[in-house]
């Protein structure tokens, strides 16, 4: 019966412990990716109103020695702080958040530790408002797809009229050949069609004409 309530006894203590070293323990809870500049991280406890000695470490989490560098840490409600970063994270990306120094109220501090380190994945796009009000997204690399989820297109023209064919007549004269370039299809038939006729009809009446005129010359000289 001793044994039971000692027993008890210590259990109750222990269960006490957790439960005030779970109240006070101080400790970075989330990460929250504002925009592609900007992350919300957030605290357990209300936080020290002056950061300027407040510290991170971001890194991508692919490659933790590469440093990302942060440009600002300010106080964006009690118990979060919103820090911003000198270049764009990349989208879809995991990254790791360390604690360098933070101090919330009552003095308590997170130093590098399990406490102060947290992984956080950047989705795959960014939403951001330019200077106009218009609200942009920033694309993964490689996928090229505005607000309405409608692809990119380049512009392409397709031009279905034939152009008139141009030709090149050449007019033989006794003199040489003369050249005009240049000339149109539809020109070239008007032209044609403003000339003689020379077909045999006109070729056997031709050399009737001849006829009758060189003999009615001949008849004038003998008479």
């Amino acid at each position: 019966m001793k044994t039971k309530k000692i027993l008890a006894s210590f259990i109750a203590i222990a269960l006490s412990s957790i439960t005030t070293y779970a109240a006070d323990n101080f400790s970075l809870t989330e990460v929250k990716v504002t925009d592609k500049n900007t992350l919300n991280v957030i605290f357990n406890n209300t936080l020290l109103e002056d950061t300027s000695l407040f510290d991170f470490l971001l890194t991508p989490k692919s490659d933790d020695t590469k440093e990302v560098a942060l440009t600002g840490i300010t106080l964006s409600s009690p118990n979060s702080l919103s820090i911003k970063t000198v270049e764009d994270l990349m989208p879809n990306t995991e990254y790791n958040l360390t604690v360098v120094f933070v101090s919330d109220k009552d003095g308590k501090t997170i130093e590098n530790g399990v406490d102060g380190m947290l992984n956080f994945t950047t989705p795959n796009t960014f939403s951001t408002v330019d200077n106009s009000g218009t609200l942009n997204e920033v694309m993964t690399p490689g996928n090229e797809v505005n607000m309405n989820n409608e692809v990119n297109k380049e512009p392409t023209t397709e031009n279905n009229e034939l152009n008139a064919a141009t030709v090149t007549t050449e007019t033989t004269t006794s003199t040489g050949n003369l050249t005009n370039s240049g000339v149109s299809v539809e020109t070239a038939s008007s032209n044609a069609e403003k000339l003689p006729q020379t077909g045999p009809k006109e070729i056997i009446v031709v050399i009737l004409a001849l006829t009758l005129g060189l003999g009615a010359m001949y008849i004038r000289r003998k008479a």
